[in-house]
């Protein structure tokens, strides 16, 4: 029976939830700004979009599974949240509406995972490595056909390894983390290093590379060297050949994957007598996280 499921990505500006078939087709979708008040307003948000997605009657009684950024344990609590810092804490079990089905709650990258290996550049694939670049840096492993959470369900924070223990402050309270370099934020910073204007947030910075800007070219090329030093020590780590590449600026890979492939081969251990190292764009978009949601939505049904 293709029995739809409803999947709710929260991310930083947008709370994205779409109904998905047991083939990954979207059937109804749903997108609202995300609250920056209380958890009561996110809640309330959520509760707003499964109502819209929900109100068909195909779609009555459906599984829900929700994508929270940051360390959600293995009962569904934001723990920590650098990038949602208003909902830190959050139990969504004791905001639910009793009118839904209880939800299944799992971090936002792990979910994106999740839909990657069911439906998009991970399809085939039973080990890989995914990293989300957007605002920040998610993640995920991908083992023997599974996403590893890890005991607690906090694996895949790769976006706060310290990359540079004098280096930039981060949202999560560090300095040196990854995602300030390997990340749309960093890729502002570099630009105006190099001589650029650094407005526009990242689409801007894109535009103008795309307009073969110097600067802003020379930011893709410092996120590329960043990017590929994450993921050498990652690889070190995991001992993984496949690399797939979500999230925001996967849309952009053309303009920093190829120099980070090129580079990685200077920085990791052994390259030569390890197996070629393949880099994939991912297949699922926007949509990730919240299909993945739904993919958990419908595994604890």
């Amino acid at each position: 029976m293709n029995r739809p499921a409803i999947g709710v990505d929260v991310g930083g500006t947008k709370v994205l939830g779409v109904v998905v078939d047991t083939e990954g087709r979207v059937l109804a979708e749903k997108r609202r700004p995300t609250p920056t008040g209380s958890p009561e307003e996110l809640c309330a948000t959520i509760d707003e979009v499964v109502a819209v997605l929900g109100a068909d009657d195909r779609n009555r009684g459906a599984p829900i599974g929700v994508g929270l950024p940051g360390l959600v344990d293995s009962n569904g609590v934001l723990c920590f949240s650098p990038h949602l810092a208003t909902a830190q804490g959050l139990d969504l079990r004791t905001h639910w509406p009793s009118r839904w089905p209880p939800a299944r709650v799992v971090n936002d990258a792990a979910a994106a995972a999740r839909a990657e290996r069911a439906w998009g550049a991970g399809r085939g694939l039973d080990d890989f490595l995914f990293v989300a670049l957007g605002t920040g840096i998610g993640g995920a492993l991908v083992r023997d056909g599974v996403v590893q959470d890890g005991p607690r369900g906090f694996a895949g924070e790769y976006g706060h390894m310290v990359v540079d223990p004098d280096g930039e402050v981060c949202p999560c309270g560090g300095r040196g983390c990854w995602e300030r370099y390997a990340s749309a934020a960093g890729l502002e910073r570099f630009e105006r290093v190099a001589g650029g204007s650094g407005e526009g947030g990242g689409p801007g910075v894109v535009a103008r590379a795309r307009a073969l800007d110097e600067a802003s070219l020379g930011a893709f090329g410092a996120l590329a060297t960043w990017l590929a030093l994450g993921v050498a020590n990652l690889i070190a780590a995991l001992d993984v050949s496949d690399v797939v590449i979500g999230g925001g600026l996967a849309r952009e890979g053309d303009l920093f994957v190829p120099a980070a492939a090129a580079r990685l081969a200077d920085l990791l251990e052994g390259a030569s007598a390890r197996p070629p190292i393949r880099w994939h764009l991912a297949g699922c978009g926007e949509r990730a996280g919240a299909l993945g949601a739904g993919l958990v939505a419908r595994e604890g049904a």
